[in-house]
């Protein structure tokens, strides 16, 4: 009698690992079959961007015996001109750039063109060079 209850034992617990087997296979099946579809999106999108960057405005801030020769002008929305009479060795004019951005979109000034190109021509001991001020977020140009 022992024989025939211990089969039965073995045979039932052989039913449940094929059932959990195909139970995991099912399962692997629709698991698949959810994953493999594909989706397809169809659209338009439309995005209206305005990017003006420009300068504002040049104003003069301190200068060491220099003169300001005319007024500081803004010749297009990306330039300017500065005309300055250095009278004496050592003499130094600032000026603060004001750069505004009147877009829509971000942006940031990472460098500005035509310092090294001025600083190589004659005369040569003139040096003109940039800071920022991360408060106020200005440039200013020093000649």
């Amino acid at each position: 009698m022992k024989l025939k209850s211990g089969r039965k034992v073995a045979f039932k617990r052989e039913r449940y690992i094929l059932l959990g087997l195909l139970a995991c296979m099912f399962l692997c099946t629709v698991g698949y079959a959810i994953l493999s579809q594909q989706v397809n999106i169809s659209g338009v999108s439309n995005i209206s961007t305005n990017f003006d960057i420009y300068i504002e405005s040049i104003t003069e801030s301190n200068l060491y015996d220099a003169a300001t020769v005319g007024e500081p002008s803004i010749i297009n929305k990306t330039s300017g001109k500065i005309e300055v009479d250095l009278n004496k060795k050592g003499a130094k004019a600032i000026y603060n750039v004001t750069v505004k951005n009147a877009g829509n979109v971000d942006a940031l000034i990472t460098s500005i063109e035509g310092i090294a190109e001025a600083n190589a021509q004659e005369p040569i001991d003139i040096m003109f060079r940039q800071t920022s001020s991360h408060i106020t977020r200005k440039l200013i140009l020093k000649v």
